[in-house]
């Protein structure tokens, strides 16, 4: 049995017990927001810090693509004049035509027909 030393019979156990209870769990409830405040200023401060860095990512990766596209252009640009420098050093015929064509000269018994786009296009928009 109980030591009767230590038993109080006008102190009800469970009495405290419940008022204790109601201090401890206001306690326990402002500290879960004080942390979840904590975690929602921890997530602002890495979002300020990287949110830059993503835009500066994107525009890295836009001017990527804009040279890759200018690389493509250049490249077909060269190609093709690798081809006429081809057909100039090899094809006698293609060089006699782009000569004549540049220096305005015609061979015996040719005539030149020249067909100027800038006058056609002025003519039909009037």
């Amino acid at each position: 049995m109980r030591d009767t030393e230590f038993y109080d019979p006008d102190r009800e156990p469970f009495q405290e017990e419940e008022q204790e209870i109601v201090g401890p769990d206001i306690w326990q409830r402002l500290s879960k927001v004080v942390m979840a405040l904590i975690f929602i200023c921890v997530i602002a401060a890495a979002l300020r810090l990287f949110i830059p860095e993503i835009e500066r990512r994107n525009q890295l990766e836009q001017q990527a693509q804009h040279f890759e596209k200018l690389s493509a252009e250049k490249t077909a640009k060269v190609a093709q004049l690798q081809k006429e420098y081809d057909l100039l050093k090899n094809d006698r015929e293609y060089l006699e035509t782009v000569a004549r064509d540049r220096l305005d000269l015609m061979k015996d018994g040719e005539t030149i027909i020249r067909l100027d786009r800038s006058i056609n296009e002025a003519g039909s928009k009037k």
